[in-house]
């Protein structure tokens, strides 16, 4: 376990509003901070998605729980509030939600690894809107 981590992620996303499904991709970065070891690391987490002709900000704050399985693979499950805003052509939206995270860091080097995770978002101002992402990328410990 170390005290803070910081990483690049590729996003694939999925969002699914009124029964129909829009598709994208973007880029992520985070911060991790272990906030009582062993226990709880927050995590702070912007990313921006293009999807379908609009630009997708999401800002997630994740509190998470790492379970270490061995020195070199570390699965976590996350949980926190999500702000998402959608810029469009014609307007702009701010929503409001929950983030549900499940991943593991991968680490074949000492303080360098990969981090795999899928993200459940969900928006529950102005109508459901749901979110599915598979995000990768590098990591790096300190």
């Amino acid at each position: 376990e170390t005290k803070q981590l910081m990483g690049i992620k590729g996003i694939q996303a999925n969002g699914f509003e009124g029964g129909r499904p829009e598709f994208g991709g973007g880029l992520g970065v985070f911060y991790e901070r272990t906030v009582i070891e062993g226990w709880l690391e927050l995590e702070l987490d912007p990313s921006i998605v293009w999807v379908e002709g609009k630009r997708v900000v999401s800002i997630d704050v994740l509190a998470k729980k790492a379970f270490f399985a061995h020195e070199s693979v570390n699965p976590y499950v996350g949980l926190g509030p999500a702000v998402v805003i959608t810029i469009g052509e014609e307007e702009t939206k701010t929503r409001f939600g929950l983030s549900a995270a499940v991943g593991s860091y991968f680490w074949p080097w000492k303080r360098v690894g990969l981090d795999f995770d899928v993200v459940y978002t969900v928006q529950l101002t102005g109508g459901i809107i749901h979110e599915l992402t598979l995000q990768f990328g590098p990591v790096v410990r300190f």
